[in-house]
């Protein structure tokens, strides 16, 4: 059992980290109906000082998704990807850009130095999400 635990190790850090990005990409992708499926049942969302850190149903946040990103193109690039498992609980810790396009041609990027996700491996769904007060938005 103990010579399998670095395997397991590798398998919980990939699915860890596919999650992750097919979570940004189905947002990208306006794909609502299928976003919450990356998410626990309740999540904790936290934008580091925009505003107060909150508790969200993942329906609700997919719900909120489509309709913030409905007239808007986006694109979110996570990168520098480190996964850290603990038994049933893993903590990833990434640097990430958005970029929003409005319709009318506004450009905001959206610089996030680093995003923290908390995974429980068991479900594969994330559980909180992080984003610090850092960040560096541009509208051009």
């Amino acid at each position: 059992m103990l010579a399998n635990a670095p395997v397991q190790t590798v398998l919980d850090t990939q699915a860890i980290t596919t999650l992750l990005y097919r979570s940004l990409r189905y947002a990208d992708e306006k794909r609502t109906d299928e976003l919450p499926h990356c998410y626990a049942d309740i999540v904790t969302i936290d934008f580091g000082g925009v505003k107060p850190s909150q508790q969200i149903s993942a329906k609700d946040l997919a719900a909120w998704a489509g309709r913030a990103y409905a007239l808007v193109k986006t694109q979110h690039m996570m990168f520098n990807v480190g996964v850290e498992v603990n038994g049933d609980n893993a903590t990833s810790r990434s640097c990430g850009h958005a970029l929003h396009e409005r319709t009318d041609h506004e450009r905001l990027l959206a610089y996030l130095p680093t995003l923290r996700e908390r995974v429980r491996p068991y479900g594969r769904r994330l559980a909180n999400r992080s984003h610090p007060y850092d960040a560096d938005f541009r509208a051009r």
